[in-house]
């Protein structure tokens, strides 16, 4: 299956991946800083590259000759016109109805706000980002959480060991 579909119609609950997850990336961190004109028009020229949007895997790459402009901020959000793959199991974007409802729909909708990850989620699963209007982005990134999450899988197995299984209960529920 995964051949043929390209991991869009998959979905996955793993144990342990929110620890793992926050172990092996970096995640942004800091002040936000609002897009310039000059910056979102770069955006837009890699706004439908996957890796574009990965945001904390690599460094931020400059455009240009000595231009210096940033083409990749580390994250953060954007305002984007999305169109979502009819056949995505799993739309990055939520919306409510006027009764208060919140829901996950495929469709096309316009000017909608979404995080960075959304984005590159968007265009794993064969949607489209037709235009980015607006961003709020990150200068920095930093393993912020993996001594933290090491510590408490440490102390969570070190419990297991010992039969302790309220203590491996709450080292797990701490580094969720």
């Amino acid at each position: 299956i995964y051949k043929k579909f390209h991991d869009s119609l998959s979905y996955l609950d793993i144990n342990g991946m929110y620890v793992d997850a926050q172990v092996e990336y970096k995640y942004p961190y800091g002040k936000m800083k609002h897009a310039s004109a000059e910056m979102l028009a770069k955006i837009n020229l890699y706004r439908n590259n996957p890796k574009f949007w990965n945001r904390c895997s690599n460094p931020p790459k400059t455009h240009g000759s000595g231009a210096g402009i940033q083409v990749h901020p580390y994250g953060g959000f954007v305002k984007v016109d999305v169109v979502f793959n009819k056949w995505s199991l799993e739309p990055s974007l939520a919306y409510r109805l006027k009764d208060g409802r919140l829901i996950w729909d495929v469709g096309t909708y316009s000017e909608c706000w979404m995080t960075t990850m959304d984005a590159e989620l968007v265009l794993r699963t064969k949607g489209k980002i037709t235009k980015v209007h607006d961003a709020l982005y990150y200068d920095n990134c930093a393993e912020v959480f993996k001594k933290w999450a090491t510590k408490m899988y440490q102390g969570r197995k070190e419990a297991k060991a010992e039969g302790n299984k309220v203590l491996a209960g709450m080292m797990k529920l701490l580094g969720n």
